[in-house]
């Protein structure tokens, strides 16, 4: 009888909806949904009593040894006991300040160089005429510049060492020796054509090589401050180490440099 029944189509149940009287109210509560209301009230209520009940039985003389060499800072308990562990603790925070500064370090200096880089390619696609363009609307960031590094060439003989010309070495012109990167040749340069740029795109690059030279600006300067902070880290971790030194000087930092006396090692 049962599948009788079944095969016999019904209408769907359907339920009531909000009146449109009453739409402001929001959603009309069905019972499915108060039942799942009711559900979290009675296990706030059952949670609220049992800590109710665990507080009351509590033994307000309860007491441990290590409450007294506990310390509790950010939800963290430290054993701070013991003067080694304390030590270790410190020295162990310091040291991943300075592995975490090294790290920053290297991820400004790649994209101080791919900065310099954008630039040097905007620099040649506007020409001479960008420096005199940007002086007449707004003055430049003056960028600080980086260590200077050499390019050693050798030669057989003094003769040749008299003979010598960079430019005719590196087959590029004069202008170009000081480039570290993106230095064409001569005959690269005799083969390329520099096409005309419209106007609206030539002033939107000298926009875009401004905005690059602040923000180069701004990543030398975190550079410089990052790597004064590393030294002093080093600084403060050669203080902590063992054996007898002394304080010889201060570099240009004021950062104190130590010497440490010689130990015979067995």
């Amino acid at each position: 009888m049962s599948s009788i029944r079944n095969a016999i189509s019904r209408p769907a149940y359907r339920e009531r909806a909000q009146p449109v009287s009453r739409e402001e109210l929001g959603h009309l509560e069905k019972r499915k949904d108060y039942l799942i209301r009711a559900q979290k009230t009675k296990q706030e209520k059952k949670r609220i009593k049992f800590l109710a009940e665990k507080a009351r039985l509590r033994n307000p003389d309860e007491f441990h040894p290590s409450m007294v060499s506990v310390k509790g800072k950010s939800g963290e308990a430290l054993l701070m006991d013991n003067k080694a562990n304390r030590e270790e603790y410190n020295s162990l925070v310091e040291s991943q300040d300075l592995r975490y500064i090294r790290a920053c370090i290297q991820t400004e200096r790649k994209k101080i160089d791919r900065l310099q880089s954008a630039i040097d390619l905007l620099n040649t696609g506007l020409g001479d005429t960008a420096q005199e363009d940007d002086s007449e609307e707004e003055e430049e960031p003056q960028v600080k510049p980086k260590a200077k590094t050499n390019h050693t060439v050798f030669v057989d003989t003094a003769e040749d060492l008299q003979r010598f010309n960079p430019a005719t070495h590196f087959q590029t012109p004069e202008n170009l020796l000081k480039r570290k990167y993106n230095r064409p040749r001569v005959s690269q340069l005799a083969s390329y054509e520099v096409p005309e740029l419209d106007p609206k795109v030539r002033q939107e690059n000298e926009r875009r090589r401004f905005r690059m030279l602040k923000e180069l600006d701004s990543r030398l300067d975190r550079e410089r401050i990052m790597a004064l902070a590393e030294k002093q880290l080093m600084a403060n971790s050669l203080k902590k180490d063992k054996g007898e030194k002394k304080v010889v000087g201060k570099d240009k930092d004021g950062i104190p440099i130590y010497k440490f006396k010689a130990e015979r090692k067995r």
